[in-house]
């Protein structure tokens, strides 16, 4: 099944300057998160607050809520700020209790039903952070309704995504998304050759951070010519067909 939807790029951002410079470059979601505090690190309150007020009329807008096992209920956010948000994205690591994990997600999502959509982050490197994996992240998203599905990575050490997950696995992912019409984001350091030999696996969103920010390291700041490169890059059809592996 081919998509009739060109991919989005989502940026994520860490304050209100990069968030400027990520809609200057033509993202098309800012996304708002802390890189220094883990793959998912909910950004403060007072980072959240001014750029969800300064840009969510203009943009749709996501952010970070940490890990499921990190909080019982969801962090303290106000109503306005999440109403303000598209989706709020949880992470599923070091989970040992699947079924107890499943009920806090279908609680967090419950609560904010009318409000915003509360998705699951899958790691694509689960095995190492004893996480859930991809098919159990699809079953959680369909039981609460949740519209998208993020696979990034845990493990912030260099390595891409395409390093922690094989291409035929991504394919299953993939089409079972558009099976049950769950829009499918993907993470994970992704550079831009990685997305270009990526690019018939179709996800409605990439993801991305360290390729945008200055050095291509994810710890710097998102420059505006580099989220518009990328930009550009997703809309074009593919130079070559990938070689499978």
């Amino acid at each position: 099944m081919t998509s009739t939807n060109p991919p989005r790029l989502l940026v994520s951002v860490r304050n209100l300057a990069e968030a400027t410079s990520a809609l200057a470059g033509g993202a098309d979601i800012i996304d708002i998160k802390e890189p220094a505090h883990g793959s998912l690190g909910m950004a403060p309150l007072n980072i959240i607050d001014p750029i969800v007020r300064t840009f969510s009329s203009t943009i749709p807008m996501t952010a970070a809520l940490g890990e499921l096992v990190e909080q019982e209920s969801i962090p303290i956010v106000s109503a306005s700020q999440l109403a303000s948000l598209w989706i709020v994205k949880v992470g599923t690591s070091h989970i040992d209790q699947p079924v107890r994990a499943f009920d806090r997600f279908r609680r967090w999502a419950d609560s904010l039903i009318g409000v915003t959509s509360l998705i699951p982050a899958i790691y694509a490197d689960y095995r190492r952070c004893g996480g859930i994996d991809p098919i159990t992240g699809i079953e959680w998203a369909l039981q609460t309704d949740s519209p998208a599905l993020l696979i990034d990575t845990f493990i912030k050490d260099g390595q891409r995504l395409t390093d922690r997950i094989d291409r035929a696995e991504l394919e299953e992912i993939a089409s079972a998304c558009r099976t049950h019409g769950i829009l499918l984001a993907l993470a994970g350091s992704l550079r831009a050759d990685e997305i270009e030999s990526l690019h018939d696996i179709q996800p409605a969103i990439w993801a991305v951070r360290g390729s945008v920010c200055h050095a291509g390291d994810r710890s710097g700041s998102v420059a505006a010519d580099l989220v518009r490169s990328l930009a550009q890059q997703i809309k074009r059809p593919p130079t070559s067909t990938p070689a499978r592996t």
